[in-house]
């Protein structure tokens, strides 16, 4: 009996602190189950349901109105990230097979530089002939890469990302789509527009390139540390005909 006790005192005690916790950190559960109906909206069935379903029923118990309210609004956000997948899916299907067009961007991320080109995201302003057909894509050239916050007008093949060679390779696609990236595109010809980079993308500019060098600071800036520090950081990576990438092939 004293052991029965004992165990009993000790469950409730556990408990008690538990549903305490909950009632501390109602903003947390909340914004967890939120994040969990926009995992179980993006494919993570498995991980986002348990989660989610778990949550909920810790909340219903201590509070039925707090749990009201996380189940409408996690339901809510992941309606609008399910939302958001198809249109990105729609716009994928429009350029299924590849399309040439001729559109005008705005560099909205520090272009990559590699031995012979250059990689960066922008936003599609207009586009011709097809409208609508995507909102960001990944661009691609060589020569002179044009700068953060430039608009520029840009002729070239956009192509849907393609998708992991094997099980085990890094799904790029996915990554991107989640960023609201569907297509990439080689810019065969690009030339600037009359509208100026604004202050704001220079500051900018300024402050990452500071960053970068920060972080590089006191190490030779073609050694093989630089190269990794960048990459891991920064997303930097080092050209693809580098020999340090082949370690991490």
């Amino acid at each position: 009996m004293l052991v029965t006790n004992l165990w009993n005192c000790a469950r409730n005690s556990n408990r008690a602190a538990f549903f305490h916790w909950l009632a501390r950190h109602r903003l947390s559960c909340l914004a967890v189950c939120c994040c969990s109906a926009v995992l179980f909206a993006d494919g993570s069935y498995l991980w986002g349901a348990l989660l989610w379903t778990a949550l909920l029923i810790c909340l219903a118990v201590s509070s039925r109105p707090v749990a009201f309210v996380c189940l409408a609004l996690s339901l809510l956000c992941g309606g609008l990230h399910s939302l958001r997948l198809r249109e990105l899916d729609r716009q994928r299907q429009f350029i299924a097979d590849g399309v040439l067009m001729q559109f005008r961007a705005k560099i909205t991320d520090a272009p990559r530089l590699y031995e012979r080109s250059w990689q960066c995201q922008a936003t599609i302003l207009e586009s011709h002939p097809l409208q609508d057909a995507a909102k960001k894509i990944l661009l691609t050239g060589t020569g002179k890469a044009p700068a953060l916050g430039q608009e520029i007008a840009v002729q070239g093949r956009w192509e849907p990302i393609a998708g992991p060679r094997n099980r085990g390779e890094f799904h790029r696609a996915n990554n991107l789509r989640r960023m609201g990236i569907v297509a990439e595109c080689f810019a065969s010809k690009w030339q600037a527009t009359s509208t100026p980079v604004s202050h704001f993308w220079q500051i900018t500019e300024k402050a990452r390139n500071g960053f970068r060098n920060a972080i590089t600071q006191g190490i030779t800036d073609d050694s093989d540390e630089a190269k990794v520090v960048l990459a891991m950081v920064m997303g930097q990576q080092p050209p693809y005909q580098d020999p340090l990438v082949d370690s991490f092939r």
